[in-house]
Order: C-alpha cells, then structure tokens, then sequence
C-alpha cells in the first residue's frame, strides 16, 4: 500500500456497502466492516454471526470487541481487504513502537483466529531473513533487542520461523555487529541479552533457536 492508504480506500471494501459494524478496544473505535470478509478470514468471526452475533452483538449489526487493540485490527483489516502485511518503516530503526504494533497484531491473530494472516507472516519473516546478506537487520543494540522480543511473541500466539531463516538472522547480527567498540552499536549483543533475559520463554521458540544455531555457518 501507499503511505497513507486506508483499507477503506481498497476496491474491495469499495465496491460494495459495509454491512457491520465492529466496536474495537476501550477507546472505543468504531468501523464498518464487510460480514463476508470477516468471515471468511476469521474462525471467531465465523463462529459469531452463525451464532447471530450472541453476547457480542451489542445491537443489531453491531459487535463489541474489547479484548483487542484497534492498532493490531487496524492492520489486520489492511491485510483482509488489501493483502498487504504491515512492518516497520526501517528495520534497523525497530523501537518500543514498532513492537507494541507487532504484538498487537499477534494478538488478534489468536483472539481473531486468524490463521491465514499467522501463515502470511510466517512466511514474510523467512523471506525478510533469508534475504540478509549485506547489511545488518539493525546494527543497534536495543534493535536487537526488540527484534528478539518481537520473534519470541510471534511463537507465543502458535507462529514459527524455519531454523535456517532464524540462522540467517543470526548469522546476520553477528557477522556485522560482533567486535562493535560500542556496545549500543551492537545488533546481536541486544538479540543475546534479550533471549537471556527472558523470565517465561516459550520453549517453542528455545527449541527452534537450538537447531538455528546448530545450523549456523
């Protein structure tokens, strides 16, 4: 998408009226959405308007969600109407923002149930892994940081990176940042730190960090 695009400026959303309204977060915000898109992404919407809305229809036409951040359902919409995955601007610039965006997308991915959309990162992380070649990811080493953070909570909602693209990443952090005479310019230094520190890792991901490092070259 353009800077700036809307799923709401998408052909599909346009070439016909909306015919539900979603009620997403505290906030709240309020949008309206297309029954059959939902739907058809979404094993929780599903399950709802089979049901005829149940205890989330807060009035006809009309579901409340609560248990959701409307930054995560915002980019989940772009990618049911448009197809596009949302991601940071600069990977090596990645901060507090862009992994509060990612975990609110994980999020609904598991509370929305949407599959589809975990497959479609699945597949966009080993893709955006396996191409570093030249360059670090980040260089910095509070990117690594929230690189580590962010992977770790992508398994968390059931996602997974192959070994040989967490390897390459590895690979990648490390070849370009070890030996840094700073250690706040160090990518792979932050990715250690925070797999360190991790009080509650999901052994999902240790398992798959172990065969990534054994397959390091």
């Amino acid at each position: 998408m353009r800077p700036g695009y809307s799923f709401q400026e998408s052909p599909r959303y346009t070439e016909c009226l909306p015919d539900v309204t979603l009620v997403v977060g505290f906030g709240p915000t309020t949008v309206k959405v297309h029954k059959s898109l939902l739907q058809s992404h979404s094993e929780f919407f599903n399950s709802i308007f089979s049901e005829r809305g149940g205890p989330r229809e807060t009035r006809p036409g009309e579901i409340s969600i609560v248990e959701v951040h409307w930054l995560g359902m915002e980019a989940a919409l772009d990618w049911m109407y448009t197809g596009v995955l949302w991601e940071p601007k600069d990977w090596a610039l990645i901060d507090r923002d862009d992994a509060k965006k990612f975990v609110a997308i994980f999020v609904v991915i598991n509370f929305c149930q949407l599959w589809g959309l975990k497959n479609a990162y699945e597949k966009f992380f080993e893709r955006r892994f396996s191409s570093l070649t030249r360059a670090p990811l980040t260089p910095y080493e509070k990117g690594g940081r929230w690189v580590g953070f962010v992977i770790h909570e992508f398994y968390r909602v059931g996602g997974a990176v192959e070994k040989y693209e967490l390897a390459w990443l590895i690979n990648n952090l490390r070849d370009f940042n070890t030996g840094s005479q700073d250690p706040q310019g160090d990518g792979y230094l932050g990715f250690r730190r925070f797999v360190d520190g991790i009080d509650d890792p999901d052994t999902r991901f240790l398992h798959d960090l172990c065969r990534a490092y054994g397959a390091c070259f």
